[in-house]
């Protein structure tokens, strides 16, 4: 039974929900691509005051913000008429740990607030190596 509530499952669409998120400030890491970027698009339409793209390379996250605001054009009616979010894109590099305390000193001088903090973002490799401080990479 328990096989066949999974396969059904399988070809179920999940439900579109839209909250609004006016107001409120959503970090996003690893948010240039992939499901990360996907998530970005899908605060965007809920309209935070502030969405805060989290990426290693500031350039793909800048092509990242491009692609969340043309998608937020093709789906202005699920928007809020209110102010647009404002999309920033930080850099934060997750295996070097001085780029982790500027981003965490910048976002307590800079926000008020933090509402939703997606860690989404990872790396794969096919090889062992070591971070620059010294910890094993993955």
């Amino acid at each position: 039974m328990l096989f066949l509530e999974a396969a059904l499952n399988k070809w179920r669409v999940l439900p579109d929900v839209a909250l609004d998120l006016t107001g409120r400030t959503v970090i996003v890491t690893g948010s240039n691509v992939g499901l990360g970027l996907e998530a970005a698009k899908r605060f965007y339409a809920m309209n935070p005051a502030r969405l805060i793209l989290a990426v290693r390379s500031t350039s793909k996250g800048e092509t990242a913000r491009e692609a969340i605001l043309e998608t937020g054009k093709e789906h202005a009616a699920h928007r809020n008429t209110r102010d647009e979010a404002r999309i920033d894109v930080w850099p934060l590099d997750l295996a070097d740990f001085a780029s982790v305390q500027r981003f965490a000193k910048r976002c307590e001088t800079e926000l008020e607030r933090i509402d939703i903090l997606l860690e989404n973002a990872a790396v794969i490799s096919p090889e062992w190596s070591m971070t620059k401080d010294g910890w094993e990479a993955e």
